[in-house]
């Protein structure tokens, strides 16, 4: 073998070795599957990856609770922990470092949006507790919003009224009526309106609200574009 043979050996050894230095592996889960996928770690870090998978594509939910179904409860809710933990998901999304695809670009501005509407409405909720009027501050309402929202704020026979009207359609809604009518014997305690600001807050305002504020619909084009980040992908997946 010649000089000029050798070193062409070399080099094609070389360019086959960094070739397959580019190849990485990267490990997931979906809903009923384990996957590997093998991606091109000149154009992606597993960083990347990993942060786009369990933020963007998986995000977390809010957990800091805006209502409460007892009484009892009501002193648990927290602006402060809300806060927190609101800030910290925000800054996230804004710090973390994730694939910068038109599409996953896209959802991050979306999850964005998602988390910042979710923690006001949450705000205002758990503000609306002690200060009813609060509410008039919000502005992603509708005329179901300004019935509950006025009723609150009112309070007296107006919101003893449209606690009545909100049993009547949860009775109208529920699978169990009778389980709801068995609460009517509320309408006579004496934490009646205590009792009436918990139920409006929570099943008439919040429940309406949240169904307006925005929120980020996962559909198959999330599971497709992270699985086209990779060379090839293989998964095992569980019977649904």
């Amino acid at each position: 073998m010649t000089n000029i043979q050798l070193i062409i050996v070399i080099l094609l050894t070389l360019l086959r070795i960094e070739t397959y230095s580019q190849k990485a592996h990267f490990n997931y889960e979906t809903d009923l599957c384990s996957c590997e996928g093998i991606f091109d770690s000149t154009k992606y870090t597993r960083t990347q990856l990993q942060n786009t998978h369990n933020y963007l594509w998986n995000s977390p939910n809010i957990h800091t609770s805006a209502t409460a179904t007892k009484l009892d409860k009501v002193k648990e809710l927290s602006i402060e922990k809300l806060n927190i933990e609101c800030n910290k998901r925000l800054q996230e999304l804004h710090s973390l470092d994730f694939i910068n695809t038109k599409f996953w670009t896209q959802v991050k501005t979306d999850r964005i949006r998602e988390i910042e509407s979710t923690c006001l409405l949450r705000q205002f909720t758990i503000l609306a507790w002690e200060n009813p009027d609060t509410l008039l501050s919000y502005n992603v309402v509708d005329s179901t919003c300004f019935f509950y929202r006025n009723a609150l704020i009112n309070g007296g026979q107006e919101m003893i009224n449209a606690w009545l009207y909100l049993n009547e359609l949860m009775k109208s809604k529920n699978a169990d009526p009778e389980r709801v009518q068995r609460n009517d014997e509320r309408f006579n305690s004496k934490n009646k309106f205590d009792i009436a600001r918990l139920e409006l807050l929570t099943f008439g305002w919040w429940n309406n609200a949240n169904h307006l504020i925005f929120h980020l619909s996962e559909t198959g084009e999330f599971e497709s574009e992270f699985k086209n980040l990779f060379i090839k992908v293989k998964c095992e997946c569980d019977e649904p």
